[in-house]
């Protein structure tokens, strides 16, 4: 489960958003120049073109310039909030979630993590709130500051984090299995990761297999964009199997086996 600092399909390649740099950044410079004349008009619009240029600039290497940008969008994004939480506190958490990604980026963890801390704590009252409206963006919080955490080896703290996310993508999906269950999937697979990181071996295993017979059903329905998440949820499985010296579930393996002889990935030895 990566940082999530965007839900697009199709990211287009690094190639074609340097091209598209420079338009971006004329944007920027227009939106600018709109706020400083009618800033209560304006000040969003500018803080959204800020985070699109962050978001370019990280994509094409240039991560310093990418942190400014995004520290700028969170800087305006604080201010609005304070003035106006109910209309800005969701665009700020979101805002500081991409710049704990850039920071991560850049390999400065703990400041990753104090951010990623903030919009957690944020999406959390937001959640309580507004639960139908907010808790997938908590758990999204939640899964990134696990990351956060396992990468400063604070394992166990990132296990409680993911765990945390785990059970409130499992009641979201228990209401809209279709909406949520590749999300579930995704984050038991992160919470294999860290079990077995923790020595937890069985544990481990078992949260990788729920994830697979998560994971499957979309892979045989072959929808792209969540197949291919399926896929790295079975690869994930496989692997782990192979460092814990374990046999794969059979029946998982001869369902992953039909799914892959329909998308001709493979050829059906039965033949």
């Amino acid at each position: 489960m990566g940082v999530a600092m965007a839900d697009e399909v199709g990211i287009p390649s690094a190639r074609a958003i340097e091209s598209a740099l420079p338009a971006v950044e004329k944007a920027v410079e227009i939106w600018r120049g709109l706020a400083a004349a009618r800033p209560v008009a304006f000040l969003a619009d500018f803080a959204t073109a800020l985070s699109n240029q962050s978001g370019c600039l990280s994509a094409v290497g240039r991560r310093e310039d990418a942190v400014t940008a995004v520290e700028k969008a969170v800087e305006i994004r604080r201010g609005l909030a304070a003035a106006r939480p109910e209309a800005f506190l969701p665009d700020l958490a979101t805002a500081l979630n991409n710049e704990s990604g850039c920071l991560s980026d850049l390999g400065r963890r703990e400041d990753a993590l104090t951010v990623i801390e903030e919009a957690v704590e944020i999406r959390r009252g937001l959640a309580a709130a507004r639960p139908q409206a907010f808790l997938p963006d908590l758990a999204i919080a939640l899964g990134n500051r696990s990351l956060m955490l396992g990468g400063l080896g604070r394992r166990e703290d990132a296990l409680t984090a993911i765990e945390e996310a785990v059970e409130i993508w499992r009641g979201l999906a228990a209401a809209r299995p279709d909406a949520f269950l590749p999300d579930l999937a995704t984050a038991l697979s992160s919470r294999s990761a860290m079990l077995g990181g923790l020595g937890r071996g069985e544990d481990a295993l078992a949260a990788i297999e729920e994830a697979v017979s998560l994971a499957l059903p979309a892979l045989e329905r072959a929808r792209d964009v969540v197949a291919d998440a399926g896929m790295k949820v079975v690869q994930t499985y496989l692997r782990r199997c192979e460092e814990a010296k374990g046999d794969p579930n059979p029946d998982l393996i001869e369902r992953i086996r039909r799914v892959l002889v329909t998308a001709g990935l493979v050829a059906d030895e039965h033949e």
